[in-house]
C-alpha cells in the first residue's frame, strides 16, 4: 500500500506541477515540482532496496502524467515555435531553415511565437528533424494549437515508446519508472515539446543493437539521432569505439553506416550551409555551466572555443576510454554523454532526454542515480520568474550560483568511477 501511495503522490504531484507551471510559471508550481521529485526520489530509493512496483501501474500513472503534460500548454520553453517555424519554412515556404531564420518571415503566425532571443537563428537541429517538422507543420496549418499538440504528442510518443522497448526487454517495474515518472521527462521534455526523447530513443535502440553487436543497424540507429541533434556523435563515438575494442568488423559496419547516412542527411540539407548554424552555436555558454564563470572573468574574456572544445573532448575522452572495461556498452554510453553534458559550454536540463531511456538499463546503479540527481537539481533552479516569492526566488538563484561547482563535483565523481579498478557492481536489463 505504501509503494502504491507513493506512485500517486509521484503522478499527482507532477501532474499538478504541470498544470500550474512546475519550471517557474507561477508561483505554486516550483514548489509543487520539488514535491514531485521528492515523491520521485522516494519512490525509486524503496524500489531499489524492494522491488515491489507492478509494471501495469507504471504504465497507468506514466500514461496520465503524460496526456496531462500534453493537453496543457508549454508552460516554461517556447523552443517547439522555433521547431514549427524551421519546419514551415520547408513545407510552407520552400526555404532552407539552415540560410535564413525566423524573423524572415515576420507576419507569419508561429514566427512571432518565437522566443525574441532566437528569433534571429537559423537552425541548429538535423535533418531529420527538420523533416520532422516539415511533416509535421504541413498537417497542421497554421493552428497554433495543432501545432504544439503535434510537437508535444511526439515527445509523449516518444516516452512511452521508450517504455514500450524496454517493456519488450523485459524490464521491471523500477526501470520503467525511472524513465516514465521522472518530473524531468513529463513535466520538462513531454509539456515543452522538446526533441531530446527522440534522440533518446534512438541512443536506445543504437545500444541494444551494440549488445547484439549488429553493426550496421547500430551506425543507423545513431546516424538518426545525429540527424536530430548533432551532440548525438558522443554516444556514436563511444559505442563504436567500445564495439571497436569486441568486434572491429561490427565496428567498422556501424561506423560506415552512419558516415554515409550522415553525410547523405546534410549533403540533401545543403552541405556545409546547414552546418553553419552549428559553428554559430558553438559559442553559446549557458549561465548554470562552470564555463560561464571562467568566460564572466576578466570582463568577459574567456578561453577561446578551441580551448574550450579542446577541454570537452580531452574531458569525454578520459571518461568514455575509463568505461570501455565494461561488458556492456550501457555504462559507456551514459558515462560519455553525461560526461558530455557536465563538461559542456551549453547544456540544458532537459538534455538529459538523450540518455534518460539507456538509464533505465541499469537503473539501480551509481551511475544512473548520478544521470537522475544533478539534471533534477538544475532543472528545479534553472528558470526563476518575477512572479514568484521573492524569498523563493532569491533561495533559487542563490542555489543557481553553485550550480557550476555541483556540475564539477559530478564531473569529477563520474571520472572517478570511471577509472576505479573494481566497479560496484550493476543490475541490467536483460539483452
Amino acid at each position: 500500500m505504501g509503494r502504491f501511495l507513493l506512485l500517486g503522490a509521484v503522478a499527482t504531484t507532477t501532474a499538478s506541477a504541470i498544470a500550474v507551471g512546475g519550471d517557474g510559471a507561477g508561483r505554486t508550481g516550483p514548489a509543487l515540482l520539488l514535491a514531485a521529485f521528492l515523491a520521485f526520489a522516494a519512490l525509486m530509493i524503496t524500489e531499489v532496496r524492494r522491488p515491489r512496483l507492478r509494471r501495469r501501474h507504471v504504465w497507468f500513472a506514466t500514461g496520465f502524467v503524460v496526456l496531462v503534460a500534453i493537453v496543457v500548454p508549454p508552460q516554461s520553453s517556447h523552443d517547439l515555435w522555433s521547431y514549427a517555424a524551421y519546419g514551415r519554412m520547408v513545407s510552407t515556404y520552400h526555404e532552407s531553415p539552415y540560410t535564413h531564420s525566423p524573423q524572415d518571415h515576420p507576419r507569419d503566425p508561429i514566427s512571432r511565437l518565437v522566443s525574441k532571443g532566437w528569433e534571429n537563428n537559423a537552425s541548429v537541429y538535423g535533418p531529420v528533424f527538420t523533416a520532422v517538422s516539415a511533416v509535421g507543420t504541413a498537417a497542421a496549418g497554421d493552428s497554433p494549437l495543432r501545432i504544439r499538440l503535434f510537437f508535444q504528442g511526439l515527445a509523449g510518443a516518444c516516452l512511452l515508446g521508450a517504455l514500450a522497448i524496454l517493456h519488450r526487454r523485459g524490464a521491471p517495474a523500477g526501470a520503467l519508472a525511472i524513465v516514465g515518472l521522472n518530473p524531468l521527462a513529463t513535466a520538462s521534455i513531454v509539456n515543452n515539446g522538446h526533441n531530446d526523447l527522440l534522440v533518446g530513443v534512438a541512443v536506445l535502440v543504437g545500444v541494444l543493437l551494440a549488445r547484439e553487436r549488429r553493426g550496421t543497424a547500430t551506425g543507423v540507429a545513431l546516424a538518426f539521432a545525429v540527424l536530430v541533434k548533432a551532440a548525438a556523435f558522443v554516444p556514436l563515438a563511444a559505442i563504436a569505439f567500445w564495439l571497436w575494442r569486441r568486434d572491429r568488423p561490427a565496428a567498422v559496419r556501424a561506423a560506415a553506416a552512419s558516415g554515409a547516412m550522415v553525410a547523405a542527411g546534410y549533403a540533401v540539407a545543403g552541405g556545409t550551409a546547414a552546418l553553419a548554424p552549428l559553428h554559430q552555436a558553438s559559442g553559446y555558454v549557458s549561465a548554470s555551466s562552470f564555463w560561464h564563470m571562467v568566460q564572466s572573468h576578466d570582463a568577459g574574456a574567456g578561453p577561446s572555443g578551441i580551448v574550450v572544445w579542446g577541454s570537452v573532448a580531452i574531458v569525454v575522452a578520459a571518461i568514455a576510454v575509463g568505461w570501455q572495461r565494461r561488458a556492456d556498452p550501457v555504462a559507456v554510453t551514459i558515462a560519455a554523454v553525461l560526461g558530455y553534458l557536465l563538461a559542456a559550454p551549453y547544456a540544458l536540463p532537459w538534455y538529459v532526454g538523450w540518455l534518460l531511456p539507456v538509464v533505465a538499463l541499469t537503473w539501480r546503479s551509481r551511475l544512473a542515480w548520478l544521470a537522475t540527481a544533478y539534471p533534477a537539481i538544475a532543472l528545479l533552479v534553472y528558470n526563476n520568474r518575477p512572479v514568484m516569492a521573492p524569498a523563493v526566488r532569491d533561495f533559487l538563484l542563490h542555489v543557481r550560483s553553485v550550480l557550476p561547482v555541483i556540475e564539477v563535483a559530478a564531473l569529477l565523481a563520474l571520472v572517478l568511477l570511471a577509472w576505479r579498478r573494481r566497479h560496484a557492481t550493476d543490475v541490467l536489463v536483460p539483452r
